[in-house]
């Protein structure tokens, strides 16, 4: 917990009632449970506050959550923080038994606090018990504040203390002390390992004979030199294999990696004949291979689709298609009311659809309705003048999903070049070619005034912006192509010809086994 929570805590305590200090209390002991569960020698961990006499336990602690002290008991807990060292054996003020604590303040907190994390006393002799792992094996473990845990007898225990007390006595003269040396008890010689805890101020002795070593190092010798020798060889074999099998190839891999980090996802890895990293570095190429793909179609379609939204409120959003639908709007509410309703209600569609902001994907009946709504209203602005023959959509492609605004581009370019200057009999087909793995829409009219070399020009260009390098101006039949290519395997979703009626045919292929 940081300082802003103690201190957040101390203040609640103060200002809520019961119900919230018992909170603030049972969510200050989970966290404590939580320091004391982290290692098996803690057998309780508190908090204390030497200014408000107060300190609180860890679950399970036998005397509650919460303890009040009186003043001797506070002052006992400040006596021991500001030893010097942390680590103390004394007797518990609360229950009167002794304990040995490691007592910590924080380095640096707006509020006076310390944490005490009290060991369990059994389970420390038995873990430095299992340390043991010979025969004639003998510790001495002391806090230097009249606690010690010891297997040896009396007379080791004092040649113990003894030596590690010069050892301590060197150290704080500045003096290197050894981490072992050999002494001698009763005419026994040991081996005795020093380790010294210097933030705890602990000390730990063991005593081993040296007969004892010496008989197993004496023993062993020849066995020890020839496993180290066999160990010297596998270990020259194993490292002449790894690099062959794997540093090489890993730091090939790793290389790759960090061009593709730095930006680069052309980058591919070389396989190599009988490698076991062949099925990683295919992993590898198919993966960045995929990264490009799908970074492509994220960022480029999203640019795209921007511009195309933008473009298509630009192109509709003008005066002219604005004007010429509200002076229709007013005489049909002066002549036929019911089909006055019908044109606002589809003028409200209309703008709705291109102005809301939506996902780049949408159902294709919710496309073919737009589309609909459009030449709704444009046939009855050139009524007389062109009629438009749109077919049911399949309802098995009802759902596909579709980039939003590939139809009504294509009826708009019908309307302001293919049936320009038509001045009556003008028509407009809509009609749908179902096949196995695609569906076709073909929008085309009877104009009569395209001409071949239009054609031509027309085709070149949507061949040319197929291509990822395209950089040309990208009109509204383009940008329909360039977001169709990037959202199915298709590399020719659109094509244009000369429509059997005379005019324009332009043909839309969307994929159905990529769900589109």
């Amino acid at each position: 917990m940081g300082n802003y929570e103690w201190i957040h805590f101390k203040e609640k305590t103060v200002d809520m009632g019961n119900y919230e200090n018992f909170s603030f209390i049972n969510s200050l002991r989970n966290q404590l449970t939580s320091i004391k569960n982290f290692h098996p020698l803690l057998e309780s961990v508190h908090i204390h506050f030497p200014n408000t006499s107060e300190m609180y336990h860890s679950s399970a602690y036998a005397y509650g959550s919460f303890t009040v002290l009186d003043q001797s008991q506070n002052q006992q807990y400040i006596d021991l923080s500001s030893a010097k060292a942390h680590l103390q054996y004394y007797m518990d003020p609360i229950s009167d038994n002794y304990a040995l604590s490691l007592i910590m303040e924080p380095l640096s907190s707006a509020i006076d606090y310390n944490i005490i994390l009290t060991l369990s006393l059994d389970t420390l002799q038995q873990s430095i018990a299992d340390n043991c792992t010979y025969e004639y094996d003998y510790y001495y473990f002391s806090t230097g504040n009249d606690f010690a845990l010891s297997n040896m007898e009396p007379e080791m225990k004092a040649e113990a203390v003894r030596l590690a007390q010069q050892m301590i006595a060197q150290n704080d003269h500045g003096t290197d002390y050894p981490l072992y040396q050999k002494t001698t008890i009763h005419d026994q010689t040991y081996y005795a390992f020093y380790y010294f805890l210097t933030y705890s101020g602990a000390y730990y002795v063991r005593l081993l004979p040296t007969s004892f070593l010496s008989s197993v190092i004496s023993s062993s010798y020849i066995m020890i030199i020839i496993f180290c020798f066999a160990i010297l060889s596998a270990c020259i074999l194993f490292l002449f294999g790894i690099y062959r099998m794997v540093h090489k190839p890993f730091t090939q891999l790793t290389k790759a990696f960090i061009q593709v980090e730095q930006g680069d996802f052309t980058v591919q890895t070389e396989l190599t004949n009988g490698s076991d990293f062949n099925y990683v570095f295919n992993g590898f190429n198919h993966m960045v291979s995929q990264l490009n793909t799908l970074i492509e179609q994220n960022y480029t379609q999203t640019m795209l689709l921007q511009k195309a939204e933008l473009k298509q409120l630009q192109a509709q959003i003008n005066p002219h298609f604005l004007y010429n639908s509200f002076f229709m709007l007013q005489k049909m509410i002066r002549w036929d009311s019911e089909q006055a309703e019908e044109i606002a209600n589809a003028l409200a569609r209309y703008f709705q659809y291109i102005t809301r902001n939506s996902n780049d994907l949408v159902p294709l009946s919710a496309e073919y309705s737009h589309a609909r709504d459009y030449i709704f209203i444009q046939e009855l602005r050139f009524s007389g003048r062109i009629h438009i023959e749109a077919a049911e959509l399949p309802e098995k492609y009802t759902s596909l999903p579709v980039p939003k605004l590939i139809l009504q581009p294509v009826l708009e370019n019908v309307f302001k070049h293919g049936l320009k200057n038509t001045e009556e009999h003008g028509l407009v087909q809509i009609s749908f070619h179902p096949d196995q793995d695609t569906l076709k829409i073909v929008i085309e009219d009877n104009g009569n005034g395209l001409e071949d070399d239009t054609l031509n020009i027309l085709t070149e260009r949507l061949t040319a912006s197929r291509s990822p390098q395209f950089t040309g101006e990208m009109t509204g039949i383009l940008n329909i192509q360039k977001r169709l290519i990037l959202f199915s395997h298709l590399t020719t979703p659109m094509s244009v010809f000369r429509s059997e009626l005379g005019g324009l045919a332009v043909e839309i292929t969307l994929s159905i086994n990529d769900g589109l």
